[in-house]
């Protein structure tokens, strides 16, 4: 027959593992509260980069229930763009930039229909459209007795200004299904990769912002400004196109 001691150490051998089980599921899995109020992550982007100088929050975005975007105003009239992650039972900043040109946002890096296009102008501004774009040049090479070519590519999402000075734009479906395509056509292509490597053009996003008459227009104070960035938080710039590049 068992003894109390036996039972009772039996018992502690099942229940430990479970709590231990237990506490990590709490930890890392339990769903996220509610974003930070509005001074705390003012207070929070302004310790992290004080160069910021953020005097309000304009906007926050959920993305889902663990990553958000939060749009902010500086002291000096910039508009800028902060980055929360949910991660250990807190919401946590992991990017700001005191400027709010486009930027990609990939929140899974392998993954491009988790990738977000994020910005904040001024909507003193006066532009009319902002064009986002993802191209490809077309690309010739010979490996061997094997030729191959590939055409060039380029895919376009325009928008209105306004009443879309800021946001965070999920990728279009045949954006994210031709990226997801050529990479797999890479891997099955048979071609050599140091061939490949140095010659291959590469896909790439550019906007391009124009004004009512269908000109370039540069919202100035929406570039080169400062940033900071956690480890483990992927982005890309998303550089400024002109007419000839699109034409």
């Amino acid at each position: 027959m068992m003894t109390r001691r036996k039972k009772g150490i039996l018992l502690g051998i099942v229940l430990i593992p479970l709590a231990g089980i237990l506490s990590i599921y709490w930890f890392f899995f339990t769903s996220p509260a509610s974003l930070p109020g509005d001074d705390e992550m003012m207070d929070k982007i302004n310790v992290t980069l004080p160069a910021a100088g953020a005097i309000e929050i304009q906007d926050a975005v959920l993305i889902d229930e663990r990553n958000a975007t939060v749009f902010f105003k500086s002291k000096t009239g910039t508009y800028g763009v902060s980055n929360w992650v949910w991660k250990k039972r807190k919401w946590r900043l992991a990017v700001v930039h005191t400027k709010g040109e486009p930027r990609i946002w990939k929140i899974e890096p392998g993954d491009p229909s988790t990738y977000r296009i994020i910005w904040n102008i001024d909507p003193k501004a006066r532009l009319a459209t902002l064009n986002f774009y993802l191209k490809k040049d077309r690309y010739y090479s010979i490996s061997g007795d094997r030729h191959r070519y590939d055409p060039a590519i380029q895919m376009k999402k325009e928008m209105l200004f306004e009443g879309h000075e800021n946001g965070v734009m999920k990728l279009p479906d045949d954006w994210a299904y031709v990226m997801e395509t050529l990479v797999e056509g890479g891997r099955n292509s048979g071609f050599s990769l140091f061939d490949d490597f140095v010659q291959q053009p590469y896909l790439a996003f550019g906007w391009l912002p124009l004004d009512e008459q269908g000109e370039e227009k540069l919202p100035g104070n929406a570039v080169n400004g400062n940033s900071f960035h956690s480890i483990g938080t992927e982005e890309e710039h998303v550089p400024l196109l002109n007419k000839r590049e699109v034409e």
